[in-house]
Protein backbone atom coordinates (compact mmCIF):
# COMPACT_ATOMS: atom_id res chain seq x y z
CA UNK A 1 0.00 0.00 0.00
CA UNK A 2 1.37 3.40 -1.04
CA UNK A 3 1.26 6.31 1.37
CA UNK A 4 -1.76 8.52 0.81
CA UNK A 5 -0.49 11.64 -0.97
CA UNK A 6 -3.55 12.65 -2.95
CA UNK A 7 -6.63 14.59 -1.90
CA UNK A 8 -8.72 12.10 -3.87
CA UNK A 9 -7.51 8.98 -2.10
CA UNK A 10 -7.82 7.69 1.44
CA UNK A 11 -5.27 5.17 2.62
CA UNK A 12 -6.95 1.92 3.64
CA UNK A 13 -4.66 -1.04 4.11
CA UNK A 14 -6.63 -2.90 6.78
CA UNK A 15 -9.54 -5.27 6.27
CA UNK A 16 -11.38 -4.36 9.48
CA UNK A 17 -10.70 -1.24 11.55
CA UNK A 18 -10.40 -1.26 15.33
CA UNK A 19 -13.16 1.26 16.02
CA UNK A 20 -13.01 1.18 19.82
CA UNK A 21 -10.22 3.78 20.27
CA UNK A 22 -11.81 5.96 17.56
CA UNK A 23 -15.14 6.07 19.38
CA UNK A 24 -13.35 6.75 22.65
CA UNK A 25 -11.45 9.64 21.08
CA UNK A 26 -14.66 11.21 19.76
CA UNK A 27 -16.34 10.85 23.15
CA UNK A 28 -13.42 12.61 24.84
CA UNK A 29 -13.62 15.47 22.35
CA UNK A 30 -17.27 16.34 22.69
CA UNK A 31 -17.75 20.09 22.42
CA UNK A 32 -16.50 22.81 20.09
CA UNK A 33 -13.72 20.64 18.64
CA UNK A 34 -15.85 17.59 17.96
CA UNK A 35 -16.32 18.36 14.26
CA UNK A 36 -12.56 18.56 13.69
CA UNK A 37 -12.08 15.39 15.74
CA UNK A 38 -14.68 13.64 13.58
CA UNK A 39 -12.92 14.78 10.40
CA UNK A 40 -9.58 13.51 11.67
CA UNK A 41 -11.07 10.13 12.61
CA UNK A 42 -12.87 9.71 9.27
CA UNK A 43 -9.94 10.86 7.09
CA UNK A 44 -11.79 14.02 6.08
CA UNK A 45 -9.30 16.54 7.47
CA UNK A 46 -8.90 19.74 5.38
CA UNK A 47 -5.44 19.64 3.76
CA UNK A 48 -4.26 22.07 1.09
CA UNK A 49 -5.05 19.72 -1.77
CA UNK A 50 -8.66 19.46 -0.61
CA UNK A 51 -9.13 23.15 0.10
CA UNK A 52 -7.86 23.92 -3.40
CA UNK A 53 -11.08 22.39 -4.76
CA UNK A 54 -13.23 25.01 -3.00
CA UNK A 55 -14.22 27.74 -5.50
CA UNK A 56 -12.66 31.14 -4.81
CA UNK A 57 -10.65 29.83 -1.85
CA UNK A 58 -7.50 31.40 -3.20
CA UNK A 59 -5.58 28.29 -2.18
CA UNK A 60 -3.66 25.93 -4.38
CA UNK A 61 -2.68 22.31 -3.78
CA UNK A 62 0.86 23.25 -2.77
CA UNK A 63 1.81 23.41 0.90
CA UNK A 64 1.72 27.04 2.06
CA UNK A 65 4.03 26.23 4.96
CA UNK A 66 7.01 24.99 3.00
CA UNK A 67 6.07 25.35 -0.70
CA UNK A 68 6.08 21.60 -1.27
CA UNK A 69 4.29 20.72 -4.49
CA UNK A 70 1.49 18.83 -2.75
CA UNK A 71 0.05 19.78 0.62
CA UNK A 72 -1.36 16.34 1.32
CA UNK A 73 -2.30 14.87 4.68
CA UNK A 74 0.78 12.67 4.71
CA UNK A 75 3.05 15.59 3.90
CA UNK A 76 1.58 17.84 6.58
CA UNK A 77 1.70 15.17 9.26
CA UNK A 78 5.07 13.57 8.62
CA UNK A 79 7.18 15.57 6.17
CA UNK A 80 6.49 19.30 6.39
CA UNK A 81 9.08 21.32 8.33
CA UNK A 82 6.30 23.78 9.14
CA UNK A 83 4.59 21.20 11.38
CA UNK A 84 7.75 19.94 13.06
CA UNK A 85 6.84 21.74 16.28
CA UNK A 86 3.71 19.59 16.52
CA UNK A 87 5.73 16.43 16.07
CA UNK A 88 8.06 17.69 18.79
CA UNK A 89 5.13 18.53 21.06
CA UNK A 90 3.63 15.05 20.79
CA UNK A 91 7.02 13.29 20.56
CA UNK A 92 6.14 11.65 17.29
CA UNK A 93 8.71 11.04 14.58
CA UNK A 94 8.14 8.74 11.64
CA UNK A 95 11.37 6.82 12.05
CA UNK A 96 10.65 6.18 15.74
CA UNK A 97 7.25 4.65 15.00
CA UNK A 98 8.41 1.93 12.63
CA UNK A 99 8.44 -0.76 15.33
CA UNK A 100 5.09 0.31 16.76
CA UNK A 101 3.05 0.32 13.57
CA UNK A 102 0.87 -2.75 12.88
CA UNK A 103 2.34 -4.93 10.15
CA UNK A 104 0.89 -4.27 6.69
CA UNK A 105 -1.10 -1.30 7.99
CA UNK A 106 1.39 1.52 8.13
CA UNK A 107 -0.35 4.04 5.88
CA UNK A 108 -3.80 3.78 7.44
CA UNK A 109 -2.37 3.79 10.95
CA UNK A 110 0.05 6.69 10.64
CA UNK A 111 -2.30 8.86 8.62
CA UNK A 112 -5.73 8.01 10.01
CA UNK A 113 -4.95 6.07 13.22
CA UNK A 114 -6.81 3.15 11.65
CA UNK A 115 -5.47 -0.06 13.12
CA UNK A 116 -6.56 -3.61 12.30
CA UNK A 117 -9.36 -4.91 14.51
CA UNK A 118 -7.90 -7.01 17.34
CA UNK A 119 -7.88 -10.77 16.96
CA UNK A 120 -7.75 -12.32 20.45
CA UNK A 121 -5.46 -15.27 21.10
CA UNK A 122 -7.18 -18.58 20.62
CA UNK A 123 -9.06 -19.76 23.66
CA UNK A 124 -12.18 -21.66 24.56
CA UNK A 125 -15.20 -20.58 22.49
CA UNK A 126 -17.98 -21.81 24.69
CA UNK A 127 -21.35 -23.08 23.60
CA UNK A 128 -23.83 -25.30 25.39
CA UNK A 129 -21.58 -28.22 24.49
CA UNK A 130 -18.92 -26.54 26.61
CA UNK A 131 -21.43 -25.93 29.41
CA UNK A 132 -22.17 -29.66 29.30
CA UNK A 133 -18.44 -30.41 29.66
CA UNK A 134 -18.36 -28.13 32.72
CA UNK A 135 -21.38 -29.87 34.22
CA UNK A 136 -19.71 -33.24 33.76
CA UNK A 137 -16.50 -31.92 35.29
CA UNK A 138 -18.25 -30.58 38.39
CA UNK A 139 -20.35 -33.76 38.65
CA UNK A 140 -17.12 -35.77 38.85
CA UNK A 141 -15.93 -33.44 41.63
CA UNK A 142 -19.21 -33.89 43.54
CA UNK A 143 -18.83 -37.65 43.32
CA UNK A 144 -15.21 -37.55 44.45
CA UNK A 145 -15.78 -34.97 47.17
CA UNK A 146 -19.51 -35.13 47.98
CA UNK A 147 -21.03 -31.98 49.49
CA UNK A 148 -21.72 -32.21 53.24
CA UNK A 149 -24.93 -31.22 54.96
CA UNK A 150 -25.18 -28.27 57.29
CA UNK A 151 -28.35 -27.51 59.22
CA UNK A 152 -30.13 -30.23 57.27
CA UNK A 153 -29.33 -28.78 53.84
CA UNK A 154 -26.52 -28.91 51.32
CA UNK A 155 -25.18 -25.41 50.68
CA UNK A 156 -23.25 -24.64 47.50
CA UNK A 157 -21.87 -21.16 46.73
CA UNK A 158 -21.29 -19.85 43.22
CA UNK A 159 -19.55 -16.75 41.96
CA UNK A 160 -18.31 -15.01 38.82
CA UNK A 161 -15.38 -12.68 38.30
CA UNK A 162 -13.91 -10.64 35.45
CA UNK A 163 -10.63 -8.86 34.86
CA UNK A 164 -10.73 -5.53 32.95
CA UNK A 165 -14.55 -5.48 33.19
CA UNK A 166 -14.89 -2.12 31.41
CA UNK A 167 -12.81 -3.16 28.39
CA UNK A 168 -14.68 -5.82 26.36
CA UNK A 169 -11.76 -6.61 24.05
CA UNK A 170 -9.42 -7.60 26.86
CA UNK A 171 -11.95 -8.61 29.49
CA UNK A 172 -11.62 -12.17 30.81
CA UNK A 173 -14.22 -13.86 33.03
CA UNK A 174 -14.36 -17.02 35.11
CA UNK A 175 -16.78 -18.73 37.46
CA UNK A 176 -16.40 -20.91 40.53
CA UNK A 177 -18.36 -23.24 42.76
CA UNK A 178 -17.58 -23.81 46.44
CA UNK A 179 -18.91 -26.39 48.91
CA UNK A 180 -17.93 -28.14 52.14
CA UNK A 181 -17.04 -31.82 51.98
CA UNK A 182 -16.42 -33.34 55.41
CA UNK A 183 -13.69 -31.22 56.98
CA UNK A 184 -12.56 -29.89 53.61
CA UNK A 185 -13.57 -26.71 51.78
CA UNK A 186 -13.75 -27.47 48.07
CA UNK A 187 -13.73 -25.20 45.03
CA UNK A 188 -13.94 -25.80 41.29
CA UNK A 189 -13.40 -23.03 38.72
CA UNK A 190 -13.33 -22.50 34.98
CA UNK A 191 -12.60 -19.53 32.67
CA UNK A 192 -15.42 -18.61 30.29
CA UNK A 193 -13.34 -18.10 27.16
CA UNK A 194 -13.79 -15.28 24.64
CA UNK A 195 -17.44 -15.47 23.57
CA UNK A 196 -19.00 -14.35 26.86
CA UNK A 197 -16.71 -12.41 29.17
CA UNK A 198 -19.08 -10.50 31.43
CA UNK A 199 -19.54 -10.99 35.15
CA UNK A 200 -23.29 -11.42 34.54
CA UNK A 201 -22.67 -14.38 32.24
CA UNK A 202 -20.20 -15.91 34.66
CA UNK A 203 -22.66 -15.63 37.55
CA UNK A 204 -25.53 -17.23 35.64
CA UNK A 205 -23.32 -19.98 34.20
CA UNK A 206 -22.00 -20.74 37.69
CA UNK A 207 -25.48 -21.39 39.11
CA UNK A 208 -26.54 -23.32 36.00
CA UNK A 209 -23.51 -25.61 36.11
CA UNK A 210 -23.76 -26.12 39.87
CA UNK A 211 -27.52 -26.83 39.82
CA UNK A 212 -27.23 -29.21 36.84
CA UNK A 213 -24.35 -31.12 38.44
CA UNK A 214 -26.22 -31.33 41.75
CA UNK A 215 -29.30 -32.67 39.97
CA UNK A 216 -27.30 -35.40 38.26
CA UNK A 217 -25.54 -36.24 41.50
CA UNK A 218 -28.92 -36.92 43.09
CA UNK A 219 -28.74 -33.99 45.50
CA UNK A 220 -32.41 -33.20 45.93
CA UNK A 221 -32.32 -30.35 48.43
CA UNK A 222 -29.38 -28.14 47.45
CA UNK A 223 -29.40 -24.50 48.50
CA UNK A 224 -27.32 -22.25 46.24
CA UNK A 225 -25.72 -19.03 47.44
CA UNK A 226 -24.82 -16.19 45.08
CA UNK A 227 -23.70 -12.61 45.68
CA UNK A 228 -25.10 -11.50 42.32
CA UNK A 229 -28.48 -9.96 43.04
CA UNK A 230 -29.48 -10.11 39.37
CA UNK A 231 -29.48 -13.91 39.54
CA UNK A 232 -32.00 -13.95 42.37
CA UNK A 233 -34.17 -11.22 40.84
CA UNK A 234 -33.98 -12.87 37.41
CA UNK A 235 -35.23 -16.14 38.86
CA UNK A 236 -38.02 -14.20 40.55
CA UNK A 237 -39.23 -12.95 37.18
CA UNK A 238 -37.33 -9.71 36.63
CA UNK A 239 -36.29 -8.77 33.10
CA UNK A 240 -33.04 -10.45 32.10
CA UNK A 241 -30.52 -9.87 29.33
CA UNK A 242 -31.87 -10.98 25.95
CA UNK A 243 -28.41 -12.14 24.94
CA UNK A 244 -28.39 -14.64 27.84
CA UNK A 245 -31.99 -15.85 27.50
CA UNK A 246 -30.93 -19.39 26.62
CA UNK A 247 -28.86 -19.59 29.82
CA UNK A 248 -31.80 -18.38 31.87
CA UNK A 249 -34.19 -20.86 30.26
CA UNK A 250 -31.84 -23.73 31.07
CA UNK A 251 -31.36 -22.57 34.65
CA UNK A 252 -35.08 -22.13 35.26
CA UNK A 253 -35.76 -25.58 33.79
CA UNK A 254 -33.36 -27.20 36.29
CA UNK A 255 -34.85 -25.32 39.22
CA UNK A 256 -38.40 -26.28 38.18
CA UNK A 257 -37.46 -29.95 38.23
CA UNK A 258 -35.87 -29.80 41.68
CA UNK A 259 -36.65 -28.32 45.07
CA UNK A 260 -33.53 -26.19 44.93
CA UNK A 261 -33.33 -22.78 46.55
CA UNK A 262 -31.21 -19.80 45.50
CA UNK A 263 -30.36 -17.08 48.05
CA UNK A 264 -28.45 -13.83 47.84
CA UNK A 265 -25.40 -13.25 50.01
CA UNK A 266 -23.83 -9.76 50.25
CA UNK A 267 -20.45 -9.80 48.53
CA UNK A 268 -17.15 -9.09 50.26
CA UNK A 269 -18.66 -9.01 53.73
CA UNK A 270 -20.88 -6.02 52.92
CA UNK A 271 -24.27 -5.27 54.50
CA UNK A 272 -23.11 -6.45 57.90
CA UNK A 273 -26.43 -5.30 59.40
CA UNK A 274 -28.29 -8.00 57.48
CA UNK A 275 -28.93 -11.29 59.23
CA UNK A 276 -26.92 -13.56 56.96
CA UNK A 277 -25.45 -16.74 58.47
CA UNK A 278 -21.69 -16.53 58.92
CA UNK A 279 -21.41 -19.90 57.21
CA UNK A 280 -23.02 -18.44 54.08
CA UNK A 281 -20.61 -15.50 54.06
CA UNK A 282 -17.59 -17.79 54.46
CA UNK A 283 -18.72 -20.04 51.63
CA UNK A 284 -19.36 -17.01 49.40
CA UNK A 285 -15.89 -15.66 50.17
CA UNK A 286 -14.39 -19.02 49.22
CA UNK A 287 -16.19 -18.99 45.87
CA UNK A 288 -15.26 -15.34 45.28
CA UNK A 289 -11.55 -15.96 45.88
CA UNK A 290 -11.55 -19.00 43.60
CA UNK A 291 -13.32 -17.14 40.77
CA UNK A 292 -10.97 -14.17 41.09
CA UNK A 293 -7.89 -16.41 41.02
CA UNK A 294 -9.17 -18.24 37.95
CA UNK A 295 -9.94 -15.01 36.06
CA UNK A 296 -6.51 -13.61 36.97
CA UNK A 297 -4.80 -16.74 35.66
CA UNK A 298 -6.85 -16.59 32.44
CA UNK A 299 -6.00 -12.91 32.03
CA UNK A 300 -2.30 -13.57 32.60
CA UNK A 301 -2.35 -16.17 29.83
CA UNK A 302 -3.19 -13.42 27.32
CA UNK A 303 -1.39 -10.56 29.06
CA UNK A 304 1.16 -9.94 26.28
CA UNK A 305 -1.64 -9.60 23.73
CA UNK A 306 -3.69 -7.35 26.01
CA UNK A 307 -0.68 -5.17 26.79
CA UNK A 308 0.16 -4.76 23.11
CA UNK A 309 -3.46 -3.82 22.32
CA UNK A 310 -3.57 -1.25 25.13
CA UNK A 311 -0.30 0.34 23.96
CA UNK A 312 -1.47 0.48 20.37
CA UNK A 313 -4.73 2.15 21.35
CA UNK A 314 -2.82 4.71 23.39
CA UNK A 315 -0.77 5.45 20.28
CA UNK A 316 -4.00 5.84 18.28
CA UNK A 317 -5.16 8.57 20.65
CA UNK A 318 -1.75 10.24 20.52
CA UNK A 319 -1.72 10.30 16.71
CA UNK A 320 -5.25 11.71 16.58
CA UNK A 321 -4.44 14.51 19.05
CA UNK A 322 -1.38 15.31 16.95
CA UNK A 323 -3.50 15.28 13.81
CA UNK A 324 -5.98 17.74 15.31
CA UNK A 325 -3.16 20.15 16.10
CA UNK A 326 -1.75 19.87 12.57
CA UNK A 327 -5.06 20.60 10.85
CA UNK A 328 -6.63 23.08 13.26
CA UNK A 329 -5.56 26.19 11.29
CA UNK A 330 -6.70 24.72 7.99
CA UNK A 331 -9.98 23.71 9.58
CA UNK A 332 -10.55 27.31 10.71
CA UNK A 333 -9.90 28.45 7.13
CA UNK A 334 -12.32 25.82 5.89
CA UNK A 335 -15.02 27.20 8.22
CA UNK A 336 -14.54 30.77 6.96
CA UNK A 337 -15.24 29.63 3.41
CA UNK A 338 -18.66 28.39 4.50
CA UNK A 339 -19.49 31.03 7.07
CA UNK A 340 -19.33 28.82 10.17
CA UNK A 341 -19.52 25.21 11.29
Amino acid sequence: MQNCVSSRHVSIDVDTIDSTPLHSFLERNRGSMWALAWRCVTAAEPNYERLAHIPNSGLGPACALCSAERGSTWHLMWQCPGTQHFRDKHRLELQDLENQVPANASSAFLQNAWAPAPVPPRSLDWTFDTVEVWIQGLLAEFRTRPPSRSQGRIFIATDGSAQNPAAPDIRVAAFSVAWPSGNEDCTWSQPLGRIETTVNAAEVVAVLVAASAAERAGIADAHFLTDHHAVVSGLAGATVSVGKSSLWRSLRAVLRRQSFEVSWVPAHGRSGHLKVPDFWRCLNKLADEAATTCSLEASAASSSWSTALTRRRSLVAKILHFKMDVFDDLYQKFLTFFGGH
